[in-house]
């Protein structure tokens, strides 16, 4: 399991709207993430592909770090 903080801000971001952003994170990188919406900490457990699982957190920060969801997801068509 690893773990990410994620800005305030950028939460709303990464859950996305109903958690459609967190589902398709999950989906696509064969994860689950715990969200502590409270700190800001991501929790991230691979279920998976580990390959993929290991993608994860760097989809995460992107989003963190104010990429578009699309842009942080291209990361996992490599």
């Amino acid at each position: 399991m690893q773990h990410v903080k994620v800005p305030q801000d950028r939460i709303g971001v990464l859950m996305g709207e109903g958690g459609s952003t967190l589902r398709e994170i999950e989906s696509r990188a064969e994860v689950r993430l715990d969200v502590d919406s409270e700190n800001g900490s991501v929790a991230i457990d691979s279920v998976g592909d580990p390959v993929l699982g290991m993608v994860a957190p760097d989809v995460v920060r992107a989003v963190g770090r104010g990429f578009a969801t699309e842009d942080a997801m291209a990361l996992l068509d490599d």
